[in-house]
């Protein structure tokens, strides 16, 4: 038994060699009927194979039949139907790419967008379809009518590209870049006017504008300099640099291109004019940033003293921490008014530095909102309760910092019980330690329970 369905298993495949069509065969003997009759083969290989050998034979004759081979119901069928009319190289089957980019299969509607991309037609017919399928859902869909856009040099696809370049696939995001650098001066306003749209990469437009080494960008590169993100800056220094462009003046935006290549002596070199955009550095950026530039105004004479005040109001806690540790060593009173604001500050170790620095200036808290503050920093709530009145307002505020919330509230109820207060603030604090109050109760957990008990 085994031997016999041996047989016929050999027996089957004779058969199938003997009755499936020689399509290399047919290829070579230019047999255009015969492959287009084989388009109905029963086998969707067969099939597949028959389209593509008659794309590769170039016979505009089999236009219409193939036409009709797109209705098959294998995709990989239907896709080797749209690369075959694409080599036949006709303005006829333009119309029936069109159709391939809405087939259901994104396999199919990528055949027919990289067929369009190949192709490279000008037709303005297709503009419409083109920009309707740039919403796909599939993003190789996307990559490949990007590139069937860019031989149109339409100002309707130059603005449909722009969100292009906020596309969520990078590689999208690349081809659309380099198809408005390929659309050349038409493509320019648009592009700099892309800058203020937030969703998309600032980054990749000045790149963008960079590749099209236009001088009309240079007013922009010259803005950006003065941006918030340094990398920015110092692609716009580059991007400078390409066009030709250099500093002619000795002035603040030639401080700024020679900040951004972190030509440090250059700045020394201007002078006055490149205190504010170094200041500016030491406000606004890193540690690595901010050292490099209080280095530099020092050799440039400005007393270090007042970078490093500069440094306390850089909104990177890194930074004021560095400010807090080098103002520790200068004696003396005339820097406090910029310590103060800092004792309140959520970060633990900026407060230790910031009452460091104040006791090292030998400065004296008084009966007010400032002392509050500088005890709080202490945690000295005695000397808050002693206090009493103006020891209220950094308290209320104090009850927002989970760490020392428990002992705030403790004072409030210490300052609120003495009697000593006015109206208004007896209501605050009455407020807010019932606010106090009902989050806990509202709490199930033992650590809920804890929290209450302790403040009790």
């Amino acid at each position: 038994q085994e031997v016999q369905m041996n047989m016929q298993s050999i027996a089957a495949n004779k058969l199938k060699q003997l009755f499936t069509p020689n399509i290399p065969k047919m290829a070579e003997k230019k047999d255009v009927e015969g492959l287009i009759n084989t388009l109905h083969d029963r086998n969707p290989d067969v099939r597949q194979a028959a389209a593509e050998a008659l794309g590769q034979m170039g016979d505009t004759t089999a236009v219409n039949a193939l036409v009709e081979a797109y209705k098959d119901a294998d995709q990989y069928v239907r896709c080797a139907v749209v690369e075959a009319l694409e080599q036949l190289d006709t303005t006829a089957v333009l119309p029936f790419m069109v159709r391939a980019l809405n087939d259901n299969d994104p396999y199919v509607r990528t055949c027919g967008a990289k067929s369009l991309s190949k192709i490279g037609s000008t037709d303005p017919r297709l503009i419409k379809p083109l920009l309707t399928a740039l919403k796909d859902n599939d993003a190789q869909v996307r990559w490949y009518i990007v590139e069937a856009l860019m031989p149109f040099k339409d100002q309707q696809v130059i603005s449909a590209l722009i969100p292009v370049l906020s596309d969520t696939k990078m590689s999208v995001r690349k081809v659309a870049m380099d198809a408005l650098v390929n659309m050349g001066p038409p493509a320019l306003k648009i592009l700099i006017d892309a800058l203020q749209v937030p969703s998309i990469s600032r980054a990749d437009i000045i790149e963008a504008l960079k590749n099209m080494g236009d001088e009309r960008a240079i007013p922009v590169f010259i803005d950006v300099l003065n941006s918030q993100d340094f990398n920015l800056r110092v692609a716009a220094a580059a991007a400078l640099d390409q066009i030709g462009w250099a500093p002619q003046n000795e002035d603040e935006t030639a401080a700024r291109y020679w900040i951004a290549k972190k030509e440090w002596a250059r700045c020394i070199s201007i002078g006055e004019p490149a205190v504010r955009p170094l200041l500016h550095i030491v406000k606004t950026f890193g540690p690595e940033l901010c050292k490099q530039a209080i280095e530099t105004l020092g050799e440039m004479g400005l007393p270090v003293i007042e970078s490093l005040i500069v440094m306390l109001s850089n909104p990177n806690l890194e930074v004021q921490r560095a400010g807090l540790d080098s103002l520790k060593g200068f004696e003396g009173a005339g820097h406090e008014d910029y310590i103060l604001p800092l004792l309140g500050s959520p970060d633990p170790g900026i407060r230790q530095r910031a009452v460091a620095v104040l006791e090292n200036a030998r400065w004296a808290p008084m009966n007010n909102e400032a002392g509050a503050a500088y005890y709080i920093a202490k945690s000295d709530w005695i000397k808050c309760i002693l206090m009493g009145a103006p020891a209220v307002g950094p308290l209320l505020r104090e009850l927002d910092n989970c760490k020392s919330k428990h002992q705030a509230s403790i004072a409030l109820r210490a300052i609120y019980d003495s009697g000593d207060l006015c109206d208004e603030a007896r209501g605050k604090i009455r407020l807010s330690l019932d606010k106090i109050m009902q989050a806990w109760q509202a709490g199930d957990s033992l650590e809920a329970y804890k929290d209450e008990r302790r403040w009790r």
